[in-house]
């Protein structure tokens, strides 16, 4: 499990878990799947919506 600082960007999946921006993008580059729960993740060229992009904020 990753450890969010406030101020790190994150993308929220459908499934509504949430990862480090870039990470989750290199992550649906290869699968199709969320990391946590394996839901199946619908998106266009496997790479979320840049309009899910946040800022943690603790």
């Amino acid at each position: 499990m990753e450890i969010y600082q406030s101020g790190d960007f994150v993308k929220t999946l459908p499934c509504l878990h949430y990862n480090h921006d870039a990470c989750i993008d290199e992550w649906l580059k290869e699968n199709i799947t969320c990391p946590i729960c394996r839901t199946v993740i619908e998106c266009l060229e496997g790479i979320i919506d840049d309009e899910q992009t946040e800022e943690y904020d603790s």
